[in-house]
């Protein structure tokens, strides 16, 4: 079981981008952490989770809740999938405003779900299709 950790951004241009990716994040994800840093988290979910982790997220940045826990799926680079929990939570900045945002991310066993079900689909990452980020 691999646990990761992210920094996004809760504000302005880098609302919803990978400010901090640790070592593990880049496990996951297939990727050189440094590679990973000022990119949409959202194009690191899987589809179907997306828009509803993004949601989430959202309640963050707009000072609605200060944490969020739930389940997902990330998309690798290489087309793998990953099972994994989410906890989020609110870093506060001067005034108190959410300035950034933890996210603790456990990998969840390989025994959680049909791996089947979890193979890439066709056009699962489109590079032109911009993702949605938590601040809009």
């Amino acid at each position: 079981m691999r646990v990761a950790f992210a920094v996004l951004g809760a504000f302005g241009e880098e609302c919803g981008l990978l400010l901090r990716a640790s070592r593990a994040l880049g496990e996951m994800l297939a990727s050189a952490p440094a590679s990973l840093l000022g990119s949409p988290f959202a194009a690191h979910l899987d589809p179907r989770d997306r828009d509803r982790i993004v949601v989430e997220l959202a309640r963050l940045t707009s000072g609605a809740e200060r944490s969020w826990e739930g389940e997902g799926r990330l998309r690798a680079a290489d087309g793998g999938v990953v099972r994994v929990r989410l906890e989020a939570g609110v870093l506060p900045g001067a005034g108190g405003a959410a300035a950034t945002i933890a996210v603790r991310l456990v990998e969840l066993a390989a025994a959680f779900g049909d791996a089947a079900a979890d193979r890439a689909e066709p056009g699962a990452r489109s590079a032109g299709a911009r993702p949605a980020r938590a601040c809009e």
